[in-house]
């Protein structure tokens, strides 16, 4: 299972995706996450190698990737 987790602070994947590394599958595209944010996830060997967050009223957002924790404007979708 490949999921969000979410924290008042944070929209972090779950500790589900490095689990998923057995999968032949490395990504996954148009996850929602709230407030009206998709979520685009790459990885490899257990790791977000690259991630990519949309909206159509971009709004900065916490994420966690890797343990790391930033602040990020999501593109504006359509």
């Amino acid at each position: 299972m490949i999921s969000l987790q979410y924290s008042r602070r944070a929209a972090y994947p779950s500790r589900s995706v490095p689990a998923a590394k057995k999968l032949a599958i490395r990504y996954v595209r148009g996850l929602k996450a709230r407030g009206n944010i998709t979520a685009d996830i790459e990885w490899k060997d257990g790791k977000v190698v690259n991630f990519r967050l949309a909206s159509p009223h971009p709004r900065p957002v916490t994420v966690r990737v890797n343990g790391a924790v930033e602040t990020v404007l999501p593109h504006k979708s359509q």
